[in-house]
């Protein structure tokens, strides 16, 4: 097991791209107001654009971490990233993060992008970033990417934390350890989580980059926190179910097979009562902080909340919340 005892368990939010501005205001102004920690918007083609929308969240918040998660290296150049969330940062100075992941081929394929070569892009992308927002003229050099006394105008406050976004590579969890400051990991099993997070901490401890950030992990979850267990659980089958249908063939990381996902996405009361209180964080407040428990050993430090509605978020805030502090010593 990873302990990571010495930091605090975290809240997020996850912020979504697609909703209407005013709803992306309302459900940070209300995780803020109810202890969350951070609020990570998504990134998808042809939904809104998420650096926008955290310079937004920006000028609406005052206390809230405010991230991408995650942008990608195909669509925007290292340069454009660097410049778009150093403009966040300059608006949320020291509560600023940069999530970046290497997207996929079915993702791009609308606009006949081809992911080649993620593990260099990637890394060279956190290369050309650091280096820029530095805020002194840079030369690079790479395979991918190249700088010629390239400079930003500006130089935000305060550093800014790079997270990647992991999924099966063993070479990007490399990268992960050796270059990122954090990381997402999509829902998955235990020992798989146990696995990314061991190769992860080895090449984190043999890098002999300057770690001037303790490392965080971040789960996304689905959330739901009642006084009564079952209730809390029934009610969030059906979001499950749906998360199940949209997941297709990634649901064998959850241990399903696909024929078994399907069945669950037609008929959300078929979903265990185990199966939830393992990929999401349901139930009554010990079960959640048991939960929470767990995912301490293996080494994540924060759940970010999926699909959220107005009223999750409120009873997070007012029962699950205090506990945390009380128990992780929540921030």
């Amino acid at each position: 097991m990873i302990e990571q005892n010495s930091q605090p368990f975290k809240i997020g939010i996850i912020i979504e791209s697609k909703w209407p501005v005013e709803k992306t205001i309302e459900y940070t102004k209300l995780a803020e107001e109810n202890g969350y920690d951070d609020a990570w918007v998504n990134d998808y083609i042809f939904d809104r654009d998420p650096f926008s929308i955290l310079c937004l969240l920006a000028a609406n918040s005052s206390k809230i971490r405010l991230g991408t998660g995650v942008v990608n290296p195909y669509l925007r150049h290292p340069e454009v990233i660097a410049a778009s969330i150093g403009t966040v940062a300059s608006m949320a100075p020291g509560r600023t993060v940069l999530g970046l992941g290497s997207s996929n081929d079915a993702m791009l394929k609308p606009i006949a992008v081809t992911v080649e070569n993620p593990i260099e892009t990637c890394r060279q992308t956190i290369d050309i970033v650091r280096l820029l927002l530095q805020g002194e003229s840079a030369n690079y050099d790479g395979s991918k990417f190249k700088l010629d006394k390239a400079k930003l105008s500006f130089k935000p406050e305060r550093e800014v934390p790079i997270f990647l976004a992991l999924a099966t590579g063993k070479k990007m969890m490399q990268l992960c350890g050796e270059s990122a400051d954090g990381t997402f990991l999509m829902e998955a099993t235990e020992d798989f989580h146990l696995e990314v997070m061991k190769s992860v901490h080895e090449a984190r401890n043999l890098s002999k980059r300057n770690h001037k950030f303790g490392f965080e992990t971040v789960a996304n979850q689905l959330i739901s926190v009642g006084r009564n267990r079952k209730e809390a659980i029934d009610s969030l089958k059906p979001v499950m179910a749906s998360n199940l249908a949209r997941k297709g063939p990634g649901v064998t990381m959850m241990g399903l097979d696909v024929s078994k996902a399907q069945e669950y996405a037609k008929e959300p009361s078929l979903i265990p009562a185990d199966f939830m209180q393992h990929f999401s964080l349901c139930g009554t407040v010990d079960d959640c902080l048991d939960h929470i428990s767990n995912l301490r050993k293996i080494g994540i430090t924060q759940i970010a909340h999926r699909f959220p509605s107005p009223e999750q978020v409120k009873t997070v805030g007012v029962l699950l919340m205090p506990a945390l502090r009380e128990q992780f010593g929540h921030p």
